[in-house]
């Protein structure tokens, strides 16, 4: 019997055997270098960790410090805060809306998970509904001003056709924000999801003429993840930042020191897309 050809796209959230986990990491590393060139983006700048959110859980990555403190304190400068209609993809719990109410937002809230995760216990002051379905079941109707995710893109298998289908969701002017992890970022997270996303892989998603590129951290950031979390928990299952959280807390605060040195080499993206104004997005695609 002849054994079937192992499939282009590897998902890292499978329980892989080593010979496809070596062979993850050399399709991503190659894939990503091939992407590694920069397209006309609105913008692509560093993002600089605002100092009031500094504190908070000590023990967290510097990727979800990072991606929890645009979404309060970044977002709000693509979309200004007050009342809006949110959908989120793949929102777990649902606890962006906490996060998107510390920024000052409330309203409609709906979130879409292949899994059943929903706190429906606290709404944060917004109308919420959830569903457990694949994102791409959901009704473009042209209803939201906001669509986000947060590490969620890398986990789709054909995010292209998803993010186009998310164009169609939003109202004229309104905007879809992706949290997702950089090409450089792969030696950190290893097999996770299937796939990062360099400069390239970007543009060949979004609109680069509509599209501002945040970078969330720096290589200080990524060295923590590497030092602290890759290497003692996903290949020695040591949980050593949670039981050496001040030691862990005096890296994180060197690495944002080494970030505005060493800007390149962030664990994260956010992404921004605003639709246009003059025209319905409804069936446009790209």
């Amino acid at each position: 019997m002849n054994t079937p050809p192992v499939t282009a796209e590897i998902n890292g959230d499978d329980r892989l055997p080593a010979g496809l986990r070596l062979r993850y990491i050399q399709q991503n590393a190659c894939r990503n270098l091939r992407a590694f060139e920069r397209p006309l983006f609105r913008s692509f700048k560093n993002w600089p960790l605002p100092r009031q959110a500094r504190g908070g859980n000590h023990a967290s990555s510097p990727g979800r410090r990072f991606a929890e403190a645009f979404l309060i304190h970044g977002l709000p400068d693509h979309l200004p805060a007050g009342e809006i209609s949110v959908l989120e993809i793949g929102c777990g719990s649902g606890r962006s809306r906490s996060l998107l109410a510390k920024a000052g937002y409330s309203g409609r809230y709906v979130g879409y998970d292949i899994f059943d995760r929903f706190d429906r216990d606290d709404d944060w002051g917004f109308d919420s509904q959830f569903h457990a379905a694949d994102a791409h079941s959901i009704i473009a109707d042209g209803s939201f001003d906001l669509v986000i995710s947060n590490s969620a893109l890398e986990h789709i298998p054909d995010d292209t056709a998803l993010i186009a289908r998310l164009r169609s969701c939003l109202k004229p002017g309104g905007i879809q924000a992706h949290i997702v992890p950089s090409g450089g970022a792969l030696w950190a997270y290893l097999w996770h999801g299937y796939r990062q996303y360099a400069g390239g892989a970007l543009g060949a998603r979004f609109i680069p003429e509509r599209t501002s590129v945040h970078v969330l951290g720096g290589m200080g950031s990524l060295l923590v993840h590497g030092i602290w979390i890759t290497l003692p928990e996903i290949i020695l299952r040591l949980p050593l930042r949670t039981r050496l959280t001040g030691i862990y807390a005096a890296c994180t605060a060197a690495a944002r020191v080494i970030d505005r040195i060493v800007g390149f080499g962030a664990p994260m993206y956010a992404v921004v897309e605003r639709a246009p104004h003059h025209e319905q997005t409804i069936g446009t695609g790209r």
